[in-house]
This record gives structure tokens, C-alpha cells and sequence, in this order.
């Protein structure tokens, strides 16, 4: 779970740091980026709200894979349709995506720890997730550098939909296996 979460913080670290300059260079969008951090914060709290409901169903995985799938769409029509429609759809999309992520695994991390362990896993979602975002703030750079903006957010886009792959094929089962509470899936 912490290599899943890590990846997913890793795509956000890229879109956070170099969203303005990707914006500018390669879409031509001048002004903007505030808005599409609006419409990004909107989709996190909209997913939250309703979110919530099916967290409290235990639906984890499910919730957990709804979100990464939302995201992933969100970063391709981010990278691949370079209009103003498609930019803040990809922001609202994004948001949706992580906004149901993240919590769900939250969730799932607390579900394989016992009762007192729950700080271990608090951390180790939090660390996977840093991890992940600094070497986007980090590797993002030098890619971009090295290649193009455009080539960075291809990876991103790439990297979302790996995380996607190792969720359904290892992380998924993996959790299902280990889980506490057995009635959260």
C-alpha cells in the first residue's frame, strides 16, 4: 500500500509544483492556474462528502479504486487535449479522484494495524505519500528539464494508471488478505 500511495503522491507532487509553468509553456494558459486549484479543491471536497457514505459502508477498495480510476482520467485528458475545457475538467476530475483515494486508503492502512498500532499506520500512509510527492517535486524537475514539461506529465499520466495496474493486481488482494475488519472491501 505504501509503494500504491507513493506513486499517487509522486503524480500529485509534478501536477502541484509545475502545474503554472506546464500551463504557460505548453497550453498557453496565461492566468488560470488559481482557478483550476478551486476547481481541483472542489472535486477533493465534493468526494469527500460523498465519499464518506461509502466509507462508512467499508467500501475501501472500492472507494479507493473509483478514485484512481477518476484521477487517471483527469491526468490523461490533462496531458492529452491542450484546451481550456479539458484543463479545468482535468482539475475537477483530478480532485474527485484523490478526494476518494486517499481517504480510503487511510482507512485501509488503519484496517491491517491493531488497535494499537494506529499511529504506525497513520505514519506510514503519510510517509508514503511525502515520499512519493518529493520525488515528484524532485524528479519532476530534472525530467522536465532534461525533456519537456509535456514529457513529464505523460509519466504522471503513465505512473497514475501503473498505480491503478498494482492496485487491482497485488495491493487489492494483498489488503483483502490482511484486513482486521473482513467486512471492508
Amino acid at each position: 500500500m505504501a509503494i500504491n500511495i507513493s506513486l499517487f503522491g509522486f503524480c500529485f507532487g509534478i501536477l502541484c509544483n509545475y502545474l503554472a509553468i506546464f500551463s504557460k509553456e505548453e497550453l498557453h494558459i496565461t492566468t488560470g492556474t488559481g482557478t483550476y486549484f478551486a476547481l481541483l479543491s472542489i472535486g477533493l471536497f465534493v468526494s469527500r462528502l460523498q465519499g464518506t457514505k461509502s466509507l462508512k459502508k467499508g467500501k475501501l477498495t472500492h472507494n479507493a479504486g473509483m478514485g484512481m480510476i477518476l484521477a487517471s482520467v483527469g491526468y490523461l485528458l490533462f496531458v492529452s487535449i491542450h484546451n481550456p475545457i479539458a484543463y479545468y475538467i482535468s482539475a475537477i476530475l483530478i480532485g474527485l479522484g484523490n478526494g476518494h483515494m486517499y481517504p480510503a486508503f487511510l482507512n485501509m492502512f488503519i484496517s491491517i494495524a491493531h488497535h494499537n498500532e494506529r499511529g504506525t499506520a497513520n505514519s506510514s500512509i503519510l510517509t508514503g505519500w511525502d515520499i512519493g510527492f518529493g520525488l515528484g517535486v524532485l524528479l519532476g524537475g530534472i525530467i522536465a528539464e532534461h525533456t519537456s514539461y509535456d514529457v513529464a506529465f505523460w509519466i504522471v499520466a503513465a505512473y497514475n494508471i501503473i498505480g491503478v495496474v498494482l492496485f487491482y493486481t497485488c495491493t487489492r488482494n494483498n489488503f483483502l488478505q490482511i484486513n482486521l475488519n473482513s467486512q471492508n472491501h
